[in-house]
């Protein structure tokens, strides 16, 4: 048998649910007998939870950061392109020729 690891919910006595993350390594007697397992069960609601939030956040900064085709463009990009859209005339050709 070899060592496990197993994330999973149970509902609670008060009908909660809690994740649970279980890890365990198997336990044999001095004939090979096998006897169990000896590991851990630790509550990971708070950090399931918490990873959720982060995903959600993250969404939404990439969400806001996108142009409408999902490209992702930084501002100084956005602005130098409209910078360089505009045409620029010489020094003085906009200037009347009856100076």
């Amino acid at each position: 048998m070899c060592p496990y690891e197993a994330e999973y919910r149970l509902r609670r006595h008060d009908g909660d649910y809690r994740w649970i993350l279980d890890k365990g390594v198997p336990r044999y007697a001095a004939n090979g007998a096998f006897l169990g397992y000896i590991g851990t069960a630790l509550d990971i609601t708070d950090r399931r939870r918490n990873e959720a939030a982060l995903r959600a956040s993250e969404a939404r900064y990439r969400g806001s950061r996108r142009e409408p085709d999902g490209v992702r463009v930084p501002l100084s990009a956005r602005h130098d392109a409209h910078v360089r859209q505009r045409s620029v005339l010489p020094l003085g050709a906009g200037a009347s020729a009856s100076n």
